[in-house]
């Protein structure tokens, strides 16, 4: 499903697809996107099955569990598949523009946006902005999941802060997704993947592994990648997750200041 973002009353100089993380509440990537339209960009923004407003009403049930259960029977190539929907809505708008496409996404959004770069053998996107991006994760946590293949309908309930949050839980379902997108995008990974990109990770992110993100640049040899490395005290963090790093709410006030910034920089022309 998506939805768009647009500047009325001039041309904007760019089209960004805004992608969100995994059982994250797209709404949440509001405050991105007021960033980009401030900077005279306009916005696609994909919800991805199970989140938001993308599932399909059930009859007797209530839009919550009505959601959940379309979250309980997604799959990569769902996924990938809405993916592909978006960036062919974004591209024919952007041809009447005659404007470049960025992609600025969140997690699970980062993973998809660099899959799809890899499906073709020339940029998609003129710049990526990607906040703790699903590229490599902890090695502990992916070997958990596949011990369920069998209950891919069970729910494990989510920690995450409940305004955050698009569902109760995250069904094993989309943990699978995820882990078999990331297992598809490291074999694939190429220097096709080198395009002007910034990424902010947190040093202490329990998902993503920064030492394994620089890893991944060095072994593809992408020069164009920059990576800014966040280090909280947690005696910053309003919400005790450091993977939770898409608004002013989670960062603070001042960190989000200077993320605005370099993400202002890096988009600008030339």
């Amino acid at each position: 499903m998506i939805e768009w973002f647009s500047n009325a009353d001039a041309k904007p100089r760019g089209l960004v697809l805004v992608v969100h993380g995994l059982n994250l509440k797209p709404d949440r990537m509001r405050g991105i996107i007021s960033i980009l339209m401030d900077d005279d960009l306009d916005v696609l923004l994909l919800s991805l099955q199970g989140h938001g407003s993308n599932f399909k009403k059930q009859e007797g049930k209530s839009d919550a569990i009505s959601r959940l259960n379309a979250l309980k029977e997604v799959s990569a190539e769902i996924w990938r598949s809405e993916m592909q929907a978006a960036h062919a809505a974004l591209s024919r708008r952007a041809d009447s523009l005659n404007c470049p496409v960025y992609f600025v996404a969140y997690s699970l959004g980062g993973l998809l946006g660099c899959d799809l770069q890899l499906s073709f053998n020339h940029p998609v996107f003129a710049k990526m902005v990607l906040f703790a991006p699903a590229l490599a994760t902890h090695r502990i946590r992916v070997p958990f999941f596949r011990l369920f293949h069998l209950f891919s309908r069970l729910v494990i309930p989510s920690l995450s802060p409940e305004s955050y949050r698009s569902n109760r839980g995250t069904s094993v379902a989309a943990y699978l997704s995820l882990l078999n997108i990331i297992r598809a995008f490291k074999a694939r990974a190429s220097i096709n993947l080198n395009i002007p990109t910034l990424v902010f990770i947190d040093r202490n992110d329990e998902l993503v592994s920064l030492s394994k993100v620089n890893q991944l640049i060095a072994d593809h040899q992408l020069d164009q990648w920059r990576v800014y490395p966040i280090e909280r005290h947690p005696d910053q963090l309003r919400y005790p997750f450091y993977h939770l790093l898409i608004d002013e709410e989670a960062t603070g006030s001042d960190l989000w200041a200077e993320i605005r910034q370099m993400m202002i920089n890096h988009l600008s022309p030339g």
